[in-house]
């Protein structure tokens, strides 16, 4: 029996390795697509906070603030842990481009100009509630600048 079970837990953890790689690579693929994206590419930005305001900024937004978004996403690095502090709040922002959907998990921190950390998603509504699928965690120094100017957090 004892055998039994460590098998199970080295092959469990085994797979939650594997699985994590394969997100990583996955990720890194779709932020590349992200990062090849001009600005006239992109077709929609929307942004949903905690509150579940949905937010339209492709209306509200000129060609220069959506372009600091796609500048923080070049300027994204990989993040290998991540803590959430429990001061920050949740943003999710969707981007549609010719490419396709690109969804981010942000976690918006309370101190001004830090890093923002968030994960690449692929959410997908269901009625009631979402679906959604990681791709990996990153931070990006940029993406707070762009947040300031889409006016989602204040600047102070």
């Amino acid at each position: 029996m004892r055998k039994v079970l460590g098998l199970l837990i080295v092959t469990f953890i085994i797979y939650g390795w594997f699985d994590s790689i394969s997100d990583n690579s996955d990720g890194s693929e779709k932020l590349e697509q992200i990062r090849n994206l001009a600005v006239e590419n992109v077709s929609s930005i929307k942004a949903i906070n905690s509150d579940y305001t949905n937010v339209d900024l492709f209306d509200t937004q000129d060609k220069e603030v959506i372009g600091l978004l796609l500048q923080a996403i070049k300027e994204t690095e990989k993040v290998s842990m991540f803590k959430r502090s429990p001061e920050s709040k949740k943003l999710y922002i969707e981007l549609t481009s010719d490419q396709g959907k690109f969804g981010f998990d942000v976690f918006v921190p309370n101190k001004v100009n830090s890093p923002v950390q968030f994960f690449l998603v692929d959410r997908t509504y269901t009625g009631k509630g979402f679906t959604q699928e990681s791709f990996g965690k990153w931070q990006s120094e940029e993406l707070w600048h762009f947040l300031v100017a889409a006016k989602l957090v204040n600047e102070s």
